[in-house]
């Protein structure tokens, strides 16, 4: 954690005495559960506190995102004239630009993220049809799909990549 800190403050020392969430994903993995208890202590021993989320299955993550909201409310914004206004990552809400069609007796699924992703691959390995089958899962694919009329066994489609639904 110094040497992020160390980082953050060559690249603007005013970056580096922000205030700061420490977080620790993948808290649903037996190897990191199973750790919790040594790394808070380790954090402790640093004076950080620390938090645990798991962005697979969610935990932790709307706590996390409460925090970071109260922080950011408690924090003035210093105004600088003649600076360049900063990009703002403004993330979709979970379905954005996922489109379904039927074609025949299978569902169509348009992701265009996940298309290219799959295009650029050239085969559809086991491999890939299971990222594809997370990615889509993610976001919200399994709620669209149920939306759209898609049953247990339904043959899906996105790019390449087909497979039977199981919801």
């Amino acid at each position: 954690m110094i040497a992020v800190n160390n980082e953050l403050s060559l690249f603007d020392t005013l970056l580096g005495q922000k205030p700061q969430i420490v977080v620790v994903n993948k808290v649903d993995v037996p190897e990191v559960k199973s750790r919790v208890n040594d790394i808070k202590e380790a954090f402790r021993e640093a004076g950080v506190e620390v938090r645990f989320i798991s962005a697979a299955t969610g935990e932790g993550v709307a706590v996390l995102m409460h925090e970071a909201w109260q922080k950011l409310q408690s924090m003035t914004i210093p105004e600088v004239e003649g600076e360049e206004p900063k990009k703002v990552f403004r993330p979709q809400p979970k379905g954005a630009g996922l489109t379904i069609h039927k074609e025949g007796d299978v569902f169509v699924v348009e992701a265009p993220g996940l298309e290219r992703m799959v295009s650029d691959t050239g085969e559809a390995t086991p491999e890939l049809q299971l990222h594809v089958q997370r990615q889509l899962t993610r976001i919200g694919l399994n709620r669209a799909l149920g939306r759209a009329g898609a049953k247990f066994g339904d043959k899906v489609r996105c790019g390449i990549v087909e497979w039977e639904w199981m919801p």
